[in-house]
């Protein structure tokens, strides 16, 4: 889970941004020898250019994230008294925040689910 920060529904994907709440997640662990590989095909999914570049969707930032706690998944509350750890994450991008924060429709819970009818509830 991504503590202090908010997910926007956005053209295709969410996005997300930061702000006061919550956005959850699956942490992706690289298989040894294959980190590089895995970031660079990340990036380009997430259309990240580089650090700044004015055409991305998505920067790419280190923050913490908190694991579930043992036994959280079975009794509902993933992400209370977990370990936290660094790891990259994907925030929207300067100028789609801007568009988010003053026109999108943000996502109940900071949980985002296939099959979403887009604005719908």
């Amino acid at each position: 889970m991504l503590p202090r920060a908010l997910l926007y529904e956005g053209p295709g994907y969410p996005y997300a941004i930061e702000g006061h709440g919550r956005v959850h997640g699956t942490l992706l662990v690289a298989a040894p020898g294959v980190y590089g590989e895995l970031l660079g095909l990340l990036d380009h999914l997430e259309e990240f250019l580089g650090p700044g570049h004015p055409r991305n969707l998505y920067e790419r930032v280190v923050r913490e994230v908190e694991l579930p706690a043992p036994g959280a998944a079975e009794a509902g509350t993933a992400g209370e008294s977990g370990e936290s750890v660094r790891a990259w994450v994907y925030l929207a991008a300067t100028a789609v925040t801007r568009s988010l924060r003053t026109g999108g429709v943000l996502i109940p819970e900071g949980r985002w689910t296939t099959g979403r009818i887009p604005g719908g509830s």
